[in-house]
């Protein structure tokens, strides 16, 4: 009879910590959710928030590049501040457009990336283009995937 309910304590003390684990993984999923969903309705509010959580890791694994990815969508929105720091990053990462350094074109890639995803994808067109014309095979291959219109 202990041993019994012995069993049924430990089963209870091993179950429920993950149970709630998993409730609170789903919450946080659900939120994330919600802010996405109201950010690309344009509520600069909700981008913000969404670049706070991917840049501390607060409830996801940090991620520099979704953070970023945020900032660019309140720009587009209209946020001058946020505006003002993509105008940084397009000076700062356009320039290794023009490496044929691979390492320094990955960083490249990621501004064509965002700039694609968010609001511009002819000034990332353009980053690509140059580095193609500096002989980056890379983007010369991302270049070639492109229909004839887009060049």
């Amino acid at each position: 009879m202990i041993l019994h309910h012995l069993k049924f304590y430990l089963l209870i003390f091993i179950f429920i910590p993950s149970l709630i684990q998993a409730t609170s993984l789903s919450e946080d999923n659900d939120k994330i959710g919600v802010l996405e969903t109201k950010c690309h309705k344009a509520d600069t509010m909700s981008c913000n928030k969404l670049a706070h959580i991917y840049d501390t890791g607060e409830i996801v694994k940090p991620d520099a590049s979704k953070a970023t990815k945020f900032r660019f969508y309140m720009c587009k929105y209209g946020d001058q501040n946020m505006c003002e720091y993509v105008a940084s990053a397009k000076k700062k990462y356009g320039k290794l457009c023009e490496s044929i350094n691979d390492s320094d074109f990955k960083k490249c890639a990621i501004l064509v990336r965002l700039l694609n995803e968010t609001y511009d994808k002819d000034t990332a067109l353009v980053y690509m283009k140059k580095g193609g014309n500096k002989g980056n095979q890379k983007a010369c291959k991302f270049l070639e995937g492109l229909p004839k219109n887009k060049l």
